[in-house]
């Protein structure tokens, strides 16, 4: 199977790049030529992937549970995306490509960022609002055009796991950068390094291992690798889920920002505390019964009863 969705990508590859290889044509003709009618990705397919050596394919983003590209050139890309329980950030994208859900239920549901101001490099603050809402099934290889920056802002919930979607994709446009978006209206275009990405494992240990003034180890790592503002909110937004531990107050005034930046902080970080519950509360199927209430609905009614009920469970609350 790896063999057979490697050879679609390579012939779409060709053809993509012998007309041109222009971005605008990309999905377009990804749609009108790439077969996965006999795609079948499963457990026992990516168990015999890995016992048969294909560790090769494997790559080391950190997006999804398991994550692996059967095709590779300079222009473009074939990406397996494996998830059994994580959702995804609020994001745009620097790429475009066509995604097909192979296996489970995704809810794929999408935003319009408006009337933003900057604020500093790589940060800007406007107003955020659910666009649509599309369920997309593994049975029916349901699939999802994916364009640059912010004309596709989304967020991805699994609606019943473990879901395989497969995407065909360029490589990253020039002139174009991904952001993440959070409630209720933060826009953060910064990629973390290394440096941050231990950085933040090191607090959650810290908040783990009961330590109480976690903002103090917080605020000397901002100063001492004098971080932008990019970057500080970048960091934080990914504590969020041990943001509850930390002293909140003793943390933003021990921030190195001034008064204008703390109170939007501040305040993004109350919303994004409201719409992770609403979120959570709407995506765990196994768990709540407003989930499958909301995918049951969004399966049945039309578009404008499908806009209703999502922001009913995922529109920020201010």
């Amino acid at each position: 199977m790896l063999d057979y969705i490697h050879d679609q990508a390579k012939s779409l590859s060709s053809h993509w790049l012998a007309g041109g290889g222009l971005a605008q044509d990309f999905n377009e003709l990804a749609q009108a030529s790439v077969d996965l009618s006999a795609t079948c990705i499963d457990a026992d397919f990516l168990s015999k992937a890995i016992s048969d050596g294909y560790f090769d394919y494997q790559t080391a983003s950190v997006f999804s549970d398991f994550n692996f590209r059967p095709y590779s050139d300079k222009y473009m890309y074939a990406e397996v995306l494996n998830w059994s329980s994580m959702d995804t950030d609020l994001h745009n994208h620097d790429f475009v490509g066509l995604l097909w859900q192979i296996n489970g239920i995704a809810m794929d549901v999408s935003y319009h960022f408006s009337d933003q101001v900057q604020l500093s490099e790589g940060v800007e603050f406007g107003e955020l609002k659910v666009a649509s809402v599309d369920i997309l099934r593994g049975e029916r290889r349901d699939m999802q055009r994916i364009t640059t920056g912010d004309t596709y802002i989304h967020a991805v919930g699994h609606l019943k796991t473990p879901t395989t979607s497969l995407l065909f994709r360029t490589q990253p446009l020039k002139g174009f950068h991904q952001s993440i978006f959070v409630p209720p209206g933060l826009k953060l275009s910064f990629s973390l390094d290394v440096k941050d990405r231990k950085a933040i494992r090191f607090f959650n240990y810290l908040s783990s291992s009961g330590e109480g003034e976690i903002h103090r180890f917080i605020s000397a790592y901002f100063i001492d690798t004098h971080a932008s503002l990019a970057r500080m909110l970048s960091v934080l937004i990914r504590l969020q889920p041990i943001y509850s531990k930390v002293d909140q107050e003793a943390l933003l005034y021990a921030l190195p920002v001034d008064t204008q930046i703390r109170t939007i902080f501040e305040m993004t970080m109350n919303a994004f505390n409201h719409y992770r519950i609403k979120r959570e509360a709407s995506w765990r199927v196994d768990q709540l019964s407003e989930r499958s209430a909301l995918m049951q609905s969004a399966l049945s009614y039309g578009s404008e009863k499908n806009l209703n009920l999502i922001e009913k469970y995922c529109e920020p609350v201010y």
